[in-house]
This record gives C-alpha cells, structure tokens and sequence, in this order.
C-alpha cells in the first residue's frame, strides 16, 4: 500500500510540473498573463497557475480514492478542493465581490457536510477527545471559508503561497507521526498536496514565472481545511495555520468590514522594488506592512519572513502533538 503513495507522489510532482509549464507557454501565447507590481520594470507573469494545479492535484486525489481508499472522507476532500476551485475561477474572470465570494466559499464545506466526513471529538492537549458536537457543526460551515480566504488574502509576494502551505502541511504531516496515526489514506493526500506544491513552488518561487490566481490559492486554501477535518487533527492545523489567521484578523479589524482587494487602499508602496510601508490612514493593516513598518524591505526578504514566521507555527504545532502524545495516548 505503501508504495502506491509513493508511486502518487511522484506522479503528483511530475503531473504538476508538466501542466504548470504547458500552461506558461499558453498563458504568455494567449496573454493570460498578470503585472509583479513588486518588481521595478513591472514584469509580465503567467497568470492562472491554479489551474494546472488544481487540476494535477484532483486527478491525484481521484487515484488516492481509486487505488488506496474510496471512503467519503477522500471523496469529499476532492469536491471541496474542486468547488473552492471553482469559485475562485469564477472571482478571477468576474469578480464576485467581497460578500458573495465569502458566502460561496461557505457553501464549499457541503460536500463535508452532507457526507458527514468528520468527527465532532476534536483532540486537545491535556483532556484528550472533547465531544463538541454542536458547537463543531456550527463552526464547520465557516471552516473552509476561512482556509480558503486566508490563503488567498496570504498569497502577496513570489512564492509565499506554496512554500507556507507546504510547511502547514508538512507540520501536519509529521503531527500524525507523533500521534501514532497510521491511516494510509491520510498520508497519501497530504503528500500529494506537499509534492504538487513543491512543483509550482519551481514557477512561482522569486521571480515568479506564474501566479496562481483565486483559482489556486482558494483550492489549496479549502484542501487544507478539508484534510484538517477529515483527518481530524483539527487544532494541529489552526495552530500551524496562525500566520495565515493573523494576517486576515488584521486585515478584517483594520478595515472593519468584508472587502475585495481590488477595492482596498495598499498597505504598501514600492519604489525601485523596495516595500515601504503605507502612509495612508485608510490602507489596512497586513504582516507585510508590520514587516517593513521599521525599515523598508525587498521582496525576498518579505518572503523570508513569511516562512520564519510559518516555521515558528509550524514549531508549535508539532509540539501541540507531542503534548497530545503525552497526556493522551491516542
């Protein structure tokens, strides 16, 4: 069994790398391509990237569902990672607004719940098992909304978007090491996920040659959120997320409001691609403007911080693991 995950994470790397590549050909050939505003001479990039991830990374859970587990759990992590997909294509070509994109990205946690994919007993330190059931099913409708907005409002300089979600990733991961949970299925499509990122962090790692659009960012947002669910290591996964949560709390309380990027005044300014923060009253309060609030900082260094910022969550959450480990045998 075990080598049918590996032969998938080959195939989820290899597919990836394959499509995303093709799809830089296309995209400057039919000029689906997006401005690197952080660059100084404005550089022209491939845009729509998640498409061709998206897509590696369905096929991939499909052949998880067909050749390692055809439960519900696998299925359901296939429609809301399409759905979030989808309404993330939908925003790129009309823009569905701040209020309808939120609500639509709610819907995509029905295939979860429809299919009652999870278990309403999240594990904690210390106590162990709490059943919370009603509380669970209030929250879980938010849950995939939540991931997917929070990659999407995270993904603001090259690279930043896989390289974080493949440590959020990699934290949960090595977490289910720890806790003694060797369900073949779980592994398989978190390394699935890692592998698939690994091979568009090649195209959008500084300087970016793609970006990955809503499309992308809002399918790995609701993957995420969904193998956290259905693999129930529910607080492993928001402690290892904190950055992600951070960066949209100060973006929500600052701006006070539900808000479309497009509409929002920046919360930087660029000059000869170094990242001042902005003097504008009204521009929202992000981690990239707390990163440049003391100096001003270029792109690869803002990127760093990210994934320092990532590690030290990441940290966190494997040592949330172990104190389950110990105080809960599982």
């Amino acid at each position: 069994m075990w080598e049918k995950v590996a032969v998938i994470a080959l195939t989820s790397f290899a597919l990836t790398y394959i499509l995303v590549s093709f799809h830089i050909k296309l995209a400057y050939k039919r000029r689906i391509i997006a401005i690197d505003i952080h660059k100084p001479e404005k550089t022209e990039v491939a845009d729509l990237g998640g498409v061709p991830l998206l897509v590696s990374i369905l096929l991939n859970m499909l052949l998880i569902y067909m050749l390692i587990y055809s439960g519900k759990e696998v299925l359901s992590c296939i429609f809301v990672t399409a759905i979030a997909g989808l309404i993330g294509l939908i925003d790129d070509k009309i823009n569905l607004g701040a209020w309808r994109k939120t609500a639509a990205t709610i819907l995509a946690s029905l295939p979860i719940i429809l299919m009652k994919s999870f278990e309403p007993r999240v594990l904690l330190p210390i106590v162990g098992r709490a059943r919370i059931t009603y509380v669970y099913q209030m929250l879980l409708p938010f849950s995939i909304a939540v991931t997917s907005n929070a990659v999407n409002m995270m993904e603001v300089v090259n690279g930043v978007m896989p390289a974080t979600c493949i440590l959020v990733l990699l934290s949960m991961l090595i977490s289910l090491i720890i806790l003694n949970v060797f369900t073949v299925w779980k592994y398989a499509i978190i390394i699935t996920l890692i592998t698939a990122l690994l091979a568009y962090y090649i195209f959008n790692r500084y300087p970016s040659k793609v970006f990955s659009g809503n499309i992308g960012s809002f399918a790995i947002g609701a993957a995420i959120g969904a193998v956290a669910i259905t693999c129930n290591i529910e607080i492993i996964a928001v402690i290892a997320f904190m950055p992600f949560i951070m960066n949209g709390f100060y973006i929500l309380s600052s701006l006070k409001r539900l808000a479309e990027r497009r509409q929002i005044t920046r919360p930087t300014r660029i000059e000869n691609g170094i990242i001042y923060p902005s003097l504008n009253r009204k521009a929202p309060i992000t981690l990239v403007r707390i990163f440049v609030s003391k100096r001003p900082l270029d792109e690869y260094t803002i990127f760093l911080c990210f994934v320092v910022l990532t590690i030290v969550s990441m940290i966190l959450a494997i040592a949330t693991a172990v104190l389950i480990r110990l105080t809960y045998p599982v």
